[in-house]
């Protein structure tokens, strides 16, 4: 029963690659510290239909958002603030709140901004 964890961890991902993401209550595969294989073996992360960006988002806004909150505040947008960067972050930021989100770059997008 060593790899008593890692026959979990596979049979997780068994049960992820069979069952729609809604019905899985479990977000995340972790491997335990210590556990072999360890230390070579990444998390697996499975998002629910909700959480996955909407299609057409520009490769710029999931290199951006830092934290994937789905929302690129200003500070997330550059790191250097110029009258061009804040001229271009205001063509996202539709509603002037200091982020913008999937769908105000979509929308952005839509009108052709």
């Amino acid at each position: 029963m060593r790899h008593r964890g890692q026959l979990l961890s596979v049979a997780a991902v068994a049960l992820a690659l069979l069952l729609p993401a809604s019905v899985l209550h479990a977000k995340s595969i972790h491997v335990n510290p210590g556990q072999a294989g360890a230390s070579d073996a990444k998390p697996y992360r499975f998002l629910t239909p909700t959480e996955r960006p909407p299609a057409g988002l520009p490769e710029w806004f999931s290199r951006r958002d830092a934290n994937g909150d789905a929302q690129v505040p200003l500070a997330e947008y550059t790191d250097s603030l110029t009258e061009k960067t804040a001229r271009d972050f205001a063509r996202y930021d539709l509603n002037n709140d200091g982020k913008t989100t999937a769908a105000e770059c979509l929308a952005a997008q839509r009108q052709g901004r």
